[in-house]
């Protein structure tokens, strides 16, 4: 997930990790309130995460996880 990551990754860093394990396996997450989501929103952002992929992370890979209807 990526809980603190603006504190710990740069945007190339993340964007490293989002393609080795695959955009499906990405929860977004914050480690309130040491991080916000705004900052880890951001952080997605500059990696230039959008579109369906960044819907995914945002929630739908979480609802997959969880096996809730979507």
């Amino acid at each position: 997930d990526t809980a603190f990551a603006s504190h710990f990754l740069n945007a190339q860093e993340l964007s490293e990790l989002i393609h080795l394990h695959g955009v499906d396996k990405v929860l977004f997450a914050t480690d309130c309130p040491w991080s916000t989501a705004p900052d880890e929103l951001a952080l997605l952002r500059r990696v230039g995460v959008t579109g369906s992929d960044l819907e995914n992370i945002l929630w739908k890979n979480a609802a997959c996880l969880l096996k809730l209807a979507l």
